[in-house]
């Protein structure tokens, strides 16, 4: 329950993020940031999830961009 709940919570910063900043890189470089000081503040090791929110931020990030060109 907890993880899909992070999934959507990552996902609507995301789209949030992109609006507000108007710049594709600044929400996957924040997630990147947050996520990386979470994980070292909390001295939990998971840098593969640090990877992947950023990459699907990323993604998100990326067609939202694109959806709005056109």
């Amino acid at each position: 329950m907890y993880a899909l709940t992070f999934h959507l919570i990552v996902l609507v910063t995301s789209i949030i993020g992109l609006f507000l900043f108007k710049k594709w890189f600044l929400p996957p470089l924040v997630t990147l940031v947050i996520s990386f000081g979470l994980m070292i503040f909390m001295n939990i090791p998971l840098i593969n999830w640090v990877v992947v929110y950023t990459v699907i931020v990323l993604v998100v990030s990326l067609g939202i961009q694109f959806l709005k060109k056109k």
